[in-house]
């Protein structure tokens, strides 16, 4: 669905010798050899040539580079395929210049920073086995038109970052005429959490920072990723009991509802027993607290409730209760 943004790099590759002042053109395609093949410094010979004598000098045989439509701001990485009639291990060195002749850079890599549209490089490439040098090997590659690029990611979310809020993607790019899709990746660590430009926050946990990393996808490349700031989600909306635990039994029976103050949207509160004595229950979804003590059960009970959300956070209350022999029955006149 997308038409491409860049132009094709022209190429044009010629052999120069050593101390030549002319240069003799050959036919080189579209100026990429392999855009599979990773960019070395060092190439191997398939082995000795089946013709050629022994102790003559490295060729190569074709220069290629990626990206193959670069453009200003852009590494651009050369390799070469050498030929050696001895098979010995050949070393190539890169070059960059301007077209009037000045030098921009070696290896075989080169940033095109600063650079503009248009610009045209040549890259030239000797090959030396140790003992001799090649001949030059050169190629010419002109910077496409500048491409949409991402200038900025963020994070949006509620004022309250609470666990459960929607998170919004922001990307901003600086130019949205041309065909490209975004790809977004929510990370908390080193996990994937979500790869749409929104994320639910339902299923983590407060204090974790949430980063958002965005891409452009073109027809044929995609970008490197840029990063947001991290995104932390707020533990203000755990829960916490605000109610206060009775002082003695009724009726025998001690009976207590635990209230809790708002907790955050979807935290899904439950009740646990922390500790208590034999025979006191609490139900885990409405807090209500139960026990009827047996005859045995006398003296002071330690008694730990606690309310917590469904990442953990939460509130706890202590308190104790003491329960004494019941009174002797009045005695009958």
């Amino acid at each position: 669905m997308h038409g491409s943004i860049l132009r094709r790099a022209a190429a044009r590759c010629f052999v120069a010798g050593l101390a030549a002042t002319s240069f003799v053109f050959v036919a080189c395609g579209q100026g990429e050899g392999s855009a599979d093949r990773a960019p070395s410094m060092l190439a191997q010979a398939p082995g000795a040539a089946a013709s050629g004598a022994r102790g003559g000098p490295p060729e190569i045989d074709d220069v290629s580079w990626r990206p193959r439509n670069p453009m200003p701001g852009r590494v651009i990485e050369a390799t070469a395929d050498v030929t050696d009639p001895d098979g010995d291990r050949t070393e190539v060195t890169f070059r960059w210049l301007s077209d009037d002749g000045r030098r921009l850079g070696e290896g075989p890599r080169f940033d095109t920073k600063g650079l503009d549209e248009g610009f045209v490089i040549e890259l030239i490439a000797i090959a030396s086995d140790g003992a001799n040098e090649s001949e030059a090997f050169s190629v010419e590659i002109e910077l496409g038109e500048q491409s949409a690029a991402i200038d900025f990611v963020a994070i949006d979310g509620p004022e309250e970052p609470f666990p459960g809020a929607l998170l919004e993607a922001v990307v901003e790019t600086t130019d949205e005429s041309q065909p490209f899709e975004i790809l977004y990746e929510w990370r908390v660590g080193r996990e994937v959490v979500g790869d749409d430009d929104e994320l639910d926050t339902s299923d983590l946990a407060p204090g974790v920072p949430i980063v958002l990393s965005a891409r452009l996808e073109f027809d044929d490349r995609t970008t490197d990723p840029v990063r947001s700031l991290p995104y932390v989600l707020s533990g203000a909306g755990a829960p916490r009991i605000e109610s206060e635990p009775p002082t003695e039994l009724t009726g025998g029976v001690f009976r207590y509802q635990i209230r809790v103050g708002d907790p955050a949207p979807g935290a899904g509160v439950r009740f646990v027993l922390a500790e208590g004595p034999d025979g006191m229950t609490v139900d885990a979804s409405t807090g209500m607290v139960l026990w009827r003590p047996t005859g045995a059960q006398r003296g002071r009970f330690d008694i730990e409730l606690q309310a917590l959300d469904r990442w953990g956070s939460g509130a706890a209350q202590t308190f104790s209760i003491q329960v004494d022999d019941p009174a002797p029955p009045a005695s009958a006149r």
